[in-house]
């Protein structure tokens, strides 16, 4: 009874451990795009950061939501 719980045990956490790491390259996957687009959109919006001036990226945004509605 008691080696046969063992066994049991043992082969749930080395499903556990499959699973993590099949989690763990899959998340990898996603964060190495997601972190791909954040440095994207921070080399574009720093780019054009210091052409724009506040007002008229307040305008534009503005703008940009009557247009979308």
């Amino acid at each position: 009874m008691k080696n046969s719980s063992t066994i049991q045990k043992t082969q749930e956490s080395a499903g556990r451990v499959f699973q993590v790491t099949v989690n763990n390259s899959v998340l990898g996957v996603i964060q190495a795009i997601v972190q791909k687009l954040w440095v994207t959109l921070l080399a574009l919006s720093m780019a054009f950061s210091h052409e724009r001036q506040t007002r008229h990226f307040h305008n534009a945004s503005s703008g940009m939501i009557e247009d979308f509605s």
